[in-house]
């Protein structure tokens, strides 16, 4: 499915809850902000359905914190079986995971996005509210004892956790982890502390480079993310959606909120669609999956880049222009058979 702008549509994030048992101080919540009633865990297996016969192949679990319901590992396994992706992964705080990780490997969860805001216990709990950061910690060694992929989300704040990217680094290079580097999002919390610790992700790129021999730079379709490959098996991702158009170009996904609300950007909230009413009607499956996929399909041709100055949609224009920050070509992921990070 392609959308006006020539970009196709291959993720799906699922907003499963907006209940959190953290306080994060930059938190947008996924663009949402009333709590709502919650979608039963079948809904998700009907959602699965209809995506994957428009060709999304991916699906994120996300919150609030997915692990705060208590049928989520049931949730994974609706998607798993219904939706037959190549990926199924969830983002989450942690502080769960150490007491649920085998029940989502049994589910049939392949990877998991860790929030890690820092490597300093006291500036932990000052950015999440929650003094949890040993049992984060213990959740993503089991994690990985368990054979789930981990990457681990950290968000820059000038102020606060820009002292922790080295030691960070090092943490995930000794662990063979992937990390996203995330600029900080000027969207729900996160424009009340924007102009105190927004950072630019820049000076990271030059340290990585300077610590690392041969660090290679390829580019991920999803919002043309530049990664920085150490070691040939970790990758540090870096995420910047401020004011640019490289990143709305490469956005391949749409949300769903926890009460059936389709989303097409996080950055705008105009354009919605509910599809509440036909998850919780009568109707027999078959149905609800057919009328999903109608909604869908009329909610794509809505879809536009955010950012769109100077936007030219040409690959190669695309790659030049990257390539040229390096001096040499950016290839992009799939060109170098890394697959799913």
């Amino acid at each position: 499915m392609i959308d006006a702008y020539g970009r196709k549509l291959k993720v799906l994030r699922l907003i499963v809850t907006l209940r959190c048992n953290y306080n994060c101080i930059f938190c947008h919540r996924e663009g949402q902000v009333d709590n709502v009633q919650e979608l039963p865990a079948s809904a998700y297996g009907v959602l699965a359905e209809a995506f994957a016969s428009l060709g999304i192949t991916s699906f994120k679990l996300t919150g609030g914190e997915p692990l705060i319901r208590k049928d989520i590992a049931d949730i994974v396994s609706e998607v798993k079986t219904y939706g037959k992706p190549y990926d199924i992964s969830l983002t989450t705080n942690g502080y769960f995971l150490v007491d649920l990780v085998h029940k989502l490997r049994e589910a049939g969860l392949h990877r998991l996005n860790v929030s890690l805001h820092s490597l300093n216990r006291d500036i932990y709990r000052y950015i999440t509210g929650v003094d949890g950061f040993h049992r984060v910690i213990r959740g993503i060694e089991k994690a990985l004892d368990e054979g789930i992929k981990v990457k681990i989300n950290f968000t820059l704040l000038r102020g606060l956790n820009d002292n922790d990217v080295p030691q960070l680094i090092n943490y995930v290079v000794e662990n063979k982890v992937n990390l996203s580097l995330i600029e900080l999002h000027p969207v729900g919390k996160g424009k009340e502390v924007f102009n105190e610790h927004h950072q630019g992700l820049d000076d990271i790129k030059g340290y990585v480079r300077s610590k690392f021999d041969n660090v290679r730079v390829i580019l991920r379709e999803q919002n043309n993310r530049e990664i920085y490959v150490i070691n040939d098996n970790v990758f540090i991702e870096f995420i910047r959606p401020i004011d640019n158009p490289y990143f709305c170009l490469g956005c391949n996904r749409l949300r769903v909120n926890c009460s059936g609300g389709l989303r097409i950007c996080l950055n705008d909230p105009n354009v919605k669609y509910s599809l509440f009413e036909i998850l919780s009607s009568g109707k027999n499956r078959h149905v609800k999956v057919r009328e999903v996929i109608k909604a869908v399909l009329s909610v794509n041709k809505l879809r536009r880049p955010y950012n769109t100055f100077n936007l030219t949609t040409s690959p190669n224009f695309l790659l030049k222009n990257i390539s040229n920050r390096y001096g040499f070509r950016v290839p992009l992921v799939k060109e170098v058979g890394v697959g799913i990070i």
